[in-house]
């Protein structure tokens, strides 16, 4: 297959006039563009047509070329755990009198799309990410729902906060409930970008856009007063155990219930059982240590 695909892409490449390709990293101080491959499409890609045309995002920009020395390392071991890619191609403008190959032209767009507006806020991290792609890995919520369920550029984690930073589509305002917080992409994220704390931000900021703010903390004050008594605990664990023994077309059709259960299948509860006997089995190991 991929000596088929190589005889074919090899002439559409020849034969393309304009060649479009991304950037990993641009250098300020000596206007370097950095693209990083494991296919080798990249480097026919800015090297064979005759016009190159670089996409990028403002964020791409870094200060010195010798920055390179940290962040592509950083980037492809997060990325492929590799020690580096196949292919590092440096750009340094178009073709030059006596060089066998190179584009005749290049073009770089530089993409801003909101993303200047994070400067100096409460987000500002976020323009750091090197797009990696560790965190998507590592997210349970997207490894089940896959990218698509984010209906935007960037799925997972990181896109769960850029993309409604960037656009104001009522679709993504929701993206940061796409999310566990278990941390996870903290964790994996090369450049520490808080990630979990900014989702709850987001959520929060998504609430008191809509108005209902107020009600959500009444609703957490309800449960805390619930679940911080004994017997009103153990009640409404009850209560849930038996509930999920209901099937979920019923569930579905209690008042409240019809959007939330729409897209879940409600697991069975086993009641407080098992955290019971990791308390008892806790207790008996501290007594057999003392």
């Amino acid at each position: 297959i991929a000596g088929f695909a190589r005889e074919r892409l090899r002439e559409d490449f020849r034969r393309a006039d304009v060649g479009i390709s991304g950037v990993n990293f641009a250098a300020a101080d000596t206007g370097t563009l950095t693209l990083m491959t494991n296919e080798g499409n990249g480097r026919m890609v800015t090297s064979q047509p005759r016009v190159h045309i670089a996409v990028m995002t403002v964020e791409k920009v870094i200060p010195r070329f010798t920055d390179l020395g940290v962040l592509l390392p950083l980037l492809v071991h997060a990325a492929t755990k590799q020690r580096m890619s196949v292919y590092q191609t440096m750009i340094n403008g178009p073709r030059r009198a006596g060089e066998p190959d190179g584009p005749d032209q290049l073009h770089l767009v530089i993409v801003d799309n909101g993303r200047s507006r994070l400067l100096g806020g409460r987000y500002e991290e976020v323009l750091a990410c090197i797009r990696c792609g560790a965190c998507q890995v590592a997210c349970p919520v997207y490894r089940t729902v896959g990218g698509h369920a984010y209906a935007a550029t960037y799925g997972g984690p990181i896109g769960a906060v850029l993309s409604p930073l960037l656009d104001e589509r009522p679709e993504h305002a929701a993206l940061p409930y796409l999310s566990s917080l278990c941390g996870k992409c903290a964790d994996v994220c090369p450049v520490k970008i808080p990630l979990p704390d900014m989702l709850v931000d987001l959520r929060a900021d998504h609430q008191a856009a809509r108005g209902d703010a107020t009600r959500q903390a009444r609703g957490w004050r309800l449960w805390a007063a619930l679940w911080t008594r004994p017997r009103s605990y153990r009640a409404s664990v009850g209560m849930a155990a038996a509930g999920s023994l209901l099937p979920d077309r019923l569930v579905r059709r209690l008042p409240g219930a019809r959007r939330w259960a729409r897209g879940r299948e409600l697991p069975p509860l086993r009641g407080a059982g098992a955290f019971r006997r990791w308390v008892a089995m806790r207790a008996r190991r501290d007594g057999a240590g003392r």
